[in-house]
């Protein structure tokens, strides 16, 4: 894969770490090739480049740093009158937590209209500091670092940003809907896009925005449920998808 890099490829990996892994193993193929300067590669966390797009636009709308977003949740959560008092160990926490929860929100396209957080305080309370937060950032002219890839999408729509002329994804075990939404408007836009490891094809995995909250009365409703809900799924299959067809169930 580093040798397939040029001056014209942007590399993208989904943290830091593996970005800088990265920049090694090209400075060490450089050297090896006997050079003593070469360009520095393209080679970035995909929400280094998202922002460092946004910013190169000239935008009306500015990005709040990660500081700033969680100052904002804490000052929302304790103006809640709804909301009994906090201590600071809560409040801090509290905030981290929705800060977190709104960025899941957004990769993965989840509904946020009220009814779909009916059912529990804690959902009701929530929804309301999203309302807030989202009118702050209008109103700020500001956005949260989630809405960033959205935004970056437009604005190629639009041009102006201009598209990638190469891309290689590399390190990407999961895609979420958000990322998706973005490597399938670069394929309608003919954008190379290569990944690596090349059999991860990451351009290829399904899309699927049908996300639901459920309430039930207790644990071993929830798993009964969900039990079904898996025998539903294996029923429905043909049989020679049946078995190759795996299901995951994550439990906090």
């Amino acid at each position: 894969m580093i040798d397939s890099i040029t001056e014209r490829s942007t590399v993208l990996t989904p943290h830091s770490r593996l970005s800088r892994w990265l920049i090694l193993q090209y400075a060490n193929a450089q050297k090896n090739l006997g050079k003593t300067i070469w360009p520095t590669p393209n080679i970035l966390p995909l929400h280094s480049w998202l922002q460092k797009l946004w910013v190169q636009s000239w935008p009306r709308l500015f990005i709040l740093s990660n500081l700033q977003s969680k100052e904002l949740w804490e000052k929302i959560i304790i103006s809640d009158k709804q909301l009994p008092n906090l201590n600071l160990l809560h409040l801090k926490g509290t905030a981290s937590q929705a800060s977190k929860a709104y960025a899941l929100i957004k990769e993965y396209g989840v509904s946020t209209h009220p009814d779909s957080f009916k059912g529990t305080t804690e959902f009701e309370a929530f929804h309301r500091w999203m309302c807030e937060y989202e009118q702050i950032l209008a109103d700020w002219k500001a956005l949260d670092p989630a809405q960033v890839p959205d935004h970056v999408r437009s604005a190629m729509t639009e041009d102006r940003i201009p598209l990638p002329e190469h891309l290689i994804l590399s390190g990407f075990d999961e895609v979420t809907p958000q990322l998706n939404y973005l490597l399938k408007f670069f394929n309608e836009r003919n954008v190379p896009i290569h990944t690596w490891p090349a059999s991860n094809d990451i351009t290829q995995v399904t899309d699927n925005r049908n996300l639901e909250i459920r309430q039930y009365a207790n644990m071993t409703e929830e798993a009964t449920q969900c039990a079904r809900w898996v025998r539903h799924i294996f029923d429905s299959s043909s049989e020679s998808t049946r078995a190759n067809k795996t299901v995951g169930i994550v439990v906090p």
